[in-house]
């Protein structure tokens, strides 16, 4: 089994954790002053209370999904 296959969700879960935060602060100046402002308003809130502590405990499931693989000999392809 890959490391890809064996790790797959704390990295789809590490990368969801990292990469919304920034789609709601992308959502949170792009519709400022416009008639999305109420969206706007509530995607800074969103992105001010979960956004910082996401993207750290993101960043650090992902280096931790990454140094077990790197640990258990899972990032060598092995050839059969």
């Amino acid at each position: 089994m890959d490391f890809v296959e064996k790790y797959y969700v704390p990295l789809v879960t590490a990368i969801w954790m990292i990469c919304l935060p920034f789609v709601f602060m992308f959502f949170a100046g792009a519709g400022a002053e416009t008639v999305f402002d109420w969206l706007s308003q509530l995607s800074h809130t969103i992105f001010a209370v979960f956004g910082g502590p996401s993207v750290i405990f993101g960043a650090l499931l992902l280096v931790w999904t990454v140094w077990r693989g790197w640990r258990n000999g899972d990032l060598i392809h092995r050839e059969a």
